[in-house]
C-alpha cells in the first residue's frame, strides 16, 4: 500500500511544483529520471555540482533523500554535505502565491566554506537580465549543523531557517551560532537577517550577542587581529542599509578585552544612526592605567568615509585629544598631547605635542620644559615634519630639535637636521636616517625589515660627553645593532670611550667595549672589565689590572665588592679646570653595594696615596652611603708628622654634619698644598732631562777622594746651569716649620644653609743651617665663623708672626711682632665685601719698637679701602696711609695718600732698610694751623 502511495504522490507533487515554477523542460516521470532532473536543478541553483542522495521514501516532511553532497565549483572551493534531505512541495501556498513553494529540511548538515581570490565564500550564477524563477524555497535545519570557514574553528548552528523568495528578490534568515569548544555553552550569536536586492536594495540585520568569545570571531572574519587573546562581547545591534547609506542602533559591551599588552576590563559602545561612540572606559597597558572615550561618524558606509569627531585618552597626568578624517584619506588634528615623562622612562614635567596631518604631511611641535634622566635634567623643544610620498618613498622625516641641559653650564645640544627615509621594496622596508649633534657628531641609522628578518644599526661618532653633562669628559663613539627574526631580535653594541672622566676623575686611556644581552666587556691598555647581566640586573663584575682585582658578586638583595692590590694609576684628577694630575696609591677594601635604592658601605685603605707631588703615607676610609643619606669617616696620615681625622654625616642635597680634626700638622706642607691647589698646573716641580745640563757623575774605578771631587764639580756645573735667585726678602716654604692643630665643623639643613666654624692654633719657626729661629714665642690662634653660602660671617686671629708675612710679600729684615685682628664678611648679595681691624703686638723693626695705632681694611665691591696709622722708633708722630685700590689693575680709581706729622717720616727710613734719595715728584706740606 505504501509503495503505491509513493508512486502516486511523488510524481503528482513534483509535477505541481514544476508547473508553478514555470519549468519548460519536463522531467521523465519515473523515479530515476526525476532524481537526475532534481540534481541538475539543484546544481544550477547553487552553481555547484550536487550529488543528491538516494530516494528513501515519503514521510511526514515530504520526499526524503539520503546523504547528499555539494561539491566545489570552478569559482570557489566551498562544499556542503547533509546526511538527510527532505523536500515537501507546498501545493496550496504555491497556488495561492502563484509561485512554486517548497519546504526543504536538512539533517546532519556540514558546511566547509572557502574564500576564493576575490574573498567570496560562495559564487551564485548571474541572471544576465533574465527574470528570476518563480520559486520560493523554505529551508530549515532538522538538527544542529556545523559551519567552518577557511578550515578554521567550526561553529555550531541551531534553529536555522532560510526563506528564499526569488520572484520577490528577497530572503529571510534566522539562526543561532556558537563556537565549538570555546567559551561557555550559553555563549551565542543570534542573527535575524532580511535582504532585498534588485531595483531597491535594502538590508536589515539584527544581532544578539551573549558572552560571545572575541578570539572565536577570528574564525569567521577574513582579517582579524591575531593579538586579541581574550574578551567577550554582549549586546543587541541592528544594522540597516538603504541604498548606499548604513545605519546602526543599539549597545555593545566588551569585557576582559586583551590585545597584546593592552587590556580593558569593560568597554561600553553605543551605536546610533551614523555614529559609534565609546563611553569613558578603563584600560591598562603593561603597568599603565587610564580611560578612553571616542566618537566616529560616517557617511554612506564606514569603510567609505569615516570621521573622528573626538578622541580622548587619559592616563594619570597624560592626555591625548585628537579629531579629523580617517577615510578615505587620513587628515587628523592633534589638538594636544600631554605625555607624562614616565612613559619615556624619564621624570619631570609633561611633554607637550601639537600638530596636524594632511595630504601626506604631518607637522608637529614638541615642547618639554623639564625632563629628568639618569644623566641629569634637560629641556626639549623643536619641530618635526613627516611626509608620505607616492611610489617607493613611503615616509620621510625632517626635524629640528634642541636639547638644553637644566641647572648646568653646558650649552644646548642641537639635533639638526634629523632626517629619516623609508622605502618599500618587495616584501621588505628599507630605512635610512642621519643627524648631527651640534653640527659636529654624526649619527646614522640604517636597516632593513621584513616579515622574516630584521637588521638595523644605529651609530654615533665623535660625541663629546661634555655636551651631555659638564661633569663628564671624553669622547664616545659606537654602534647598536639589531638583527634576527622580528619577534626575537638579537641586540648588541660596540663602542669606544676616549679618556672618559666624571667630575674631574679621568681614565686617560682608550676603552673598547662590547655589549650584548647578558654580558659587557671593557678593555684598555691596562685594565679589563667583564660583567655578566640578567636583563638589567648585574650578576657579577670583575676588573683586572696587573695583579690587582676588583670584584662585585651578588649577595642577598645586593652585592658584595672587594678590592685587592688595586693600583689607582693611571687615574687622573683635575682640579679647578686645570690640567689633570696623576693619582697613585694601592687600594684594598671590601663592603656591600645595593642598587635599588643605591647604597654603598664598607672599609677601604689606600697605601702611599698621592696626587701628583702631594703625597701621604696612608688613607683609611669607612662608612656607608644609602641614598640619600651617608655617614663617612676618614683618617689620613700625611708624609710628615701629624694626622687628620674626618667624620661626615648627612643626606645628598640635604642636611650635612661634618667634623674634621687635625693634629700636629706641619704648616709648610699645608701652605704648599694650598698654594699648589691654587695653581696645580703651574706649580708642578717636574721638568725635562735637558734641565740637568751636562750634570753627570762618573764614579767607575775612582777612589773615594776622586768621587767626592767629582761630586763637588758636578754641583758647581749644576749651579751654573741654574739661574741666580735674587734675594727678594721672601721666606721659602721649605724653611717654614712648626706644628698646627685645627678643628673644623660644617653644619646645616641644606647645601644653601651650611655654617662653617674653624678654630686653629700652633707654633711656627724657621729652619736654619745650625739652629731654628722662632717667629713667635706665643702660639698663634685663629677662628672663622659664618656661612658657606650667602650671609654674614666673622673671623679673628692673634699671635700671627709678622715674619710669616714674608711668605706672601717681601718684608724688611729684622721685622718682628705679632698681628691680631677681627673682621666680618658678607657674600651672596651682590659683590662680596669684608672689613678687618688690625692690631700689632710687640712690634719691632731693627731694634726699634713700632706700633700700629690704626689698621682698617675694607673691600667695597671691587675697591679696597685702606686706613692705616703706624708709629715707629722714637718718633712722637705717626705715618698715615689712606686710599682706594681697584682689585683689577686696569680699572681706574687708584688713589693712595701718605701723610706724616712731625718726625714720623723717620720711620719710613727704617722701614725701607736704609737711607733713601729723593729723585723726583712733588711733596706738599700742609700749613700749620
Amino acid at each position: 500500500m505504501g509503495r503505491s502511495i509513493r508512486r502516486v504522490l511523488y510524481p503528482l507533487s513534483s509535477a505541481a511544483l514544476l508547473a508553478l515554477a514555470g519549468c519548460s523542460i519536463q522531467p521523465r516521470w519515473d523515479a530515476a529520471g526525476l532524481h537526475r532532473w532534481l540534481e541538475r536543478q539543484f546544481s544550477a541553483g547553487l552553481n555547484h555540482p550536487v550529488e543528491l542522495g538516494p530516494f528513501l521514501g515519503f514521510g511526514f516532511q515530504g520526499l526524503e533523500f539520503g546523504p547528499t553532497r555539494v561539491l566545489p565549483s570552478t569559482l570557489d572551493g566551498s562544499v556542503m554535505s547533509a546526511q538527510r534531505l527532505t523536500l515537501l512541495p507546498d501545493v496550496l501556498s504555491s497556488l495561492r502565491q502563484g509561485r512554486a513553494v517548497a519546504d526543504i529540511g536538512l539533517g546532519g548538515l556540514r558546511m566547509e566554506l572557502q574564500r576564493n581570490t576575490k574573498g567570496h565564500l560562495w559564487t551564485f550564477p548571474e541572471l544576465a537580465g533574465q527574470a528570476p524563477p518563480r520559486l520560493r524555497l523554505k529551508l530549515q535545519l532538522l538538527d544542529a549543523a556545523q559551519v567552518a570557514i577557511d578550515g578554521r574553528r567550526p561553529w555550531r548552528m541551531s534553529q536555522g531557517r532560510l526563506d528564499l523568495d526569488l520572484p520577490s528578490e528577497q530572503l529571510r534568515f534566522d539562526g543561532a551560532f556558537r563556537p565549538k569548544g570555546l567559551g561557555p555553552r550559553r555563549t551565542q550569536l543570534a542573527m535575524r537577517l532580511q535582504n532585498r536586492w534588485g531595483g531597491r536594495p535594502a538590508l536589515d540585520v539584527r544581532l544578539q550577542l551573549r558572552r560571545l568569545s572575541l578570539p572565536a570571531l577570528g574564525s569567521l572574519a577574513q582579517a582579524w587581529p591575531s593579538q586579541i587573546s581574550s574578551g567577550e562581547a554582549s549586546g543587541s545591534l541592528r544594522l540597516n542599509r538603504q541604498g548606499q547609506q548604513w545605519r546602526c542602533q543599539g549597545p555593545l559591551q566588551l569585557r576582559q578585552l586583551r590585545i597584546g599588552e593592552f587590556s580593558s576590563p569593560q568597554q561600553r559602545w553605543r551605536c546610533g544612526g551614523t555614529s559609534l561612540e565609546l563611553k569613558p572606559s578603563p584600560w591598562r597597558w603593561a603597568d599603565r592605567r587610564g580611560d578612553a572615550a571616542a566618537k566616529v561618524l560616517w557617511r554612506g558606509a564606514p569603510w567609505q568615509r569615516l570621521s573622528l569627531e573626538r578622541l580622548l585618552v587619559r592616563s594619570g597626568t597624560s592626555r591625548l585629544r585628537a579629531e579629523g578624517e580617517l577615510r578615505p584619506d587620513l587628515e587628523l588634528k592633534l589638538n594636544s598631547l600631554r605625555l607624562d615623562p614616565s612613559w619615556l622612562g624619564l621624570e619631570g614635567q609633561p611633554l607637550m605635542v601639537r600638530g596636524q596631518g594632511r595630504d601626506g604631511l604631518w607637522r608637529l611641535q614638541l615642547e618639554a620644559p623639564e625632563l629628568t634622566s639618569a644623566i641629569g635634567s634637560f629641556g626639549l623643544s623643536g619641530t618635526a615634519d613627516a611626509r608620505w610620498g607616492a611610489g617607493d618613498s613611503l615616509l620621510a622625516l625632517d626635524s629640528q630639535l634642541e636639547l638644553k641641559r637644566l641647572g648646568s653650564a653646558a650649552p644646548p645640544v642641537a639635533i639638526k637636521p634629523l632626517k629619516l627615509a623609508i622605502q618599500r621594496e618587495p616584501n621588505a622596508l628599507v630605512f635610512k636616517g642621519d643627524a648631527r649633534l651640534d653640527d659636529l657628531s654624526p649619527v646614522e641609522l640604517k636597516g632593513r625589515w621584513s616579515a622574516d628578518a630584521v637588521k638595523a644599526e644605529l651609530s654615533v661618532q665623535d660625541l663629546p660627553l661634555q655636551t651631555l653633562d659638564p661633569d663628564l669628559g671624553g669622547e664616545f663613539a659606537g654602534s647598536l645593532t639589531v638583527e634576527g627574526k622580528p619577534n626575537q631580535p638579537k641586540v648588541s653594541a660596540r663602542f669606544s670611550l676616549l679618556q672618559p672622566s666624571v667630575a674631574g676623575l679621568q681614565a686617560p686611556e682608550l676603552w673598547q667595549g662590547r655589549w650584548q644581552p647578558g654580558s659587557l666587556r671593557l678593555d684598555s691598555a691596562s685594565t679589563t672589565v667583564q660583567a655578566r647581566l640578567d636583563g638589567t640586573r648585574l650578576q657579577s663584575l670583575q676588573a683586572v689590572k696587573a695583579d690587582g682585582v676588583i670584584s662585585v658578586v651578588p649577595s642577598g638583595s645586593g652585592y658584595r665588592w672587594a678590592a685587592r692590590r688595586w693600583a689607582l694609576a693611571p687615574l687622573q684628577l683635575g682640579l679647578r679646570g686645570n690640567r689633570p694630575l696623576p693619582l697613585n696609591g694601592v687600594l684594598e677594601g671590601e663592603g656591600r653595594l645595593g642598587l635599588e635604592p643605591l647604597q654603598l658601605q664598607g672599609r677601604a685603605s689606600i697605601s702611599n696615596p698621592a696626587l701628583a707631588w702631594i703625597k701621604g703615607r696612608q688613607l683609611e676610609l669607612s662608612g656607608f652611603f644609602r641614598y640619600p643619606g651617608f655617614d663617612v669617616s676618614a683618617d689620613l696620615s700625611p708624609q710628615g708628622s701629624g694626622s687628620v681625622r674626618l667624620r661626615s654625616r648627612g643626606a645628598w642635597n640635604g642636611r650635612l654634619d661634618l667634623q674634621a680634626e687635625a693634629r700636629k700638622l706641619e704648616p709648610g706642607g699645608v701652605l704648599r698644598l694650598l698654594q699648589d691647589l691654587r695653581r696645580p698646573a703651574a706649580q708642578r716641580p717636574d721638568g725635562r732631562a735637558s734641565d740637568l745640563g751636562e750634570f753627570a757623575i762618573d764614579t767607575l774605578g775612582a777612589s773615594l777622594d776622586a768621587q767626592l771631587e767629582a761630586l763637588r764639580q758636578a754641583q758647581e756645573r749644576l749651579a751654573q746651569e741654574r739661574p741666580d735667585q735674587d734675594s727678594n726678602g721672601r721666606i721659602a716654604l721649605a724653611d717654614v716649620e712648626g706644628l698646627v692643630d685645627a678643628d673644623l665643623t660644617v653644619q646645616g639643613p641644606s647645601p644653601e644653609l651650611l655654617q662653617l666654624e674653624l678654630a686653629a692654633r700652633g707654633h711656627l719657626w724657621l729652619r736654619g743651617d745650625d739652629r731654628d729661629t722662632a717667629l713667635q714665642l706665643e702660639p698663634f690662634v685663629a677662628e672663622i665663623k659664618g656661612p658657606l653660602g650667602s650671609g654674614d660671617g666673622s673671623f679673628s686671629f692673634a699671635g700671627l708672626p709678622l715674619g710669616f708675612m714674608a711668605l706672601l710679600t717681601p718684608v724688611p729684615a729684622g721685622l718682628r711682632g705679632a698681628l691680631r685682628g677681627t673682621g666680618q664678611w658678607q657674600i651672596g648679595l651682590g659683590l662680596p665685601s669684608f672689613s678687618i681691624d688690625l692690631g700689632l703686638d710687640n712690634g719691632d723693626l731693627a731694634g726699634e719698637p713700632i706700633a700700629l695705632e690704626r689698621g682698617r681694611l675694607e673691600l667695597d665691591g671691587r675697591l679696597l679701602n685702606l686706613d692705616l696709622s703706624i708709629r715707629g722708633g722714637q718718633a712722637k708722630n705717626s705715618v698715615d696711609l689712606t686710599g682706594r685700590i681697584p682689585l683689577d689693575p686696569v680699572e681706574e680709581g687708584f688713589e693712595l695718600r701718605v701723610s706724616r706729622r712731625g718726625d714720623g717720616l723717620v720711620f719710613l727710613t727704617s722701614l725701607a732698610g736704609g737711607p733713601q734719595r729723593w729723585q723726583g715728584g712733588r711733596a706738599r706740606h700742609p700749613p700749620a694751623p
